[in-house]
């Protein structure tokens, strides 16, 4: 190698370092802060763990865990709290229950001899209709108001609008006039709620 050659090598390992250095210090994790996000007492930390290891043993009875409690049942044993599963029956559904004072709903319902079955509502309390597919091109989505009018003149006895989206999809031109309705802390559905009233076609 020649002199030049051997200096521009010198050259571009320094600059190699320089710019490894330069990643160190941009990478360099930040200092640890503390924060407090929620207080709780020991009860509710003692009720909590409790109930996580009911769901383990809910999950690994229906098999879809496999987590091997006989070394937990003895520790249990030892201090004298076995484990006892506790099956609390459900209650039986009442001959007589007034369910509503309207006598064509009260039918309806009185037939009902389980916990699944939804009966189809009389015509007269239906109000709401449903968007079940909704697709437009995104060049046109800021005019997807306009079909609104057009989907009540199809169902004018009705008041409102309902439509179900996935929560990862975005939220388009025409939900932005709906109302979203917060999920419920016990509701299994995958979908998030939207509701528009009619009286709001005249905004």
């Amino acid at each position: 190698m020649t002199e030049e050659e051997i200096a521009e090598a010198k050259k571009a390992e320094e600059e190699t370092l320089h710019k490894i250095e330069q990643l160190k210090n941009t990478c360099k994790p930040k200092a640890k802060q503390l924060f407090l996000l929620e207080e709780t007492s020991i009860r509710d930390l003692l009720e909590a763990v409790v109930r996580m290891a009911d769901y383990d043993r809910l999950m690994a009875d229906l098999g879809m865990a496999e987590v091997a409690f006989e070394e937990e049942d003895k520790a249990l044993e030892r201090i004298g709290k076995p484990f006892v599963k506790e099956l609390i029956p459900l209650p039986d559904i009442e001959d007589q229950t007034i369910y509503s004072s309207d006598p064509e709903i009260q039918s309806l319902v009185s037939e009902i001899n389980d916990l699944t079955s939804i009966p189809d509502p009389p015509e007269d309390t239906k109000n709401a209709f449903a968007i079940t597919l909704f697709c437009m091109e995104t060049a046109f989505d800021c005019r997807s108001f306009d079909l609104l009018k057009h989907a009540f003149d199809l169902f004018p006895d009705r008041d409102y609008l309902v439509m179900t989206m996935p929560h990862t999809i975005p939220e388009n031109a025409l939900l932005s006039k709906f109302r979203l309705f917060a999920k419920k802390a016990k509701n299994t559905f995958s979908h998030v709620r939207y509701i528009f009233h009619k009286n709001y076609l005249y905004e």
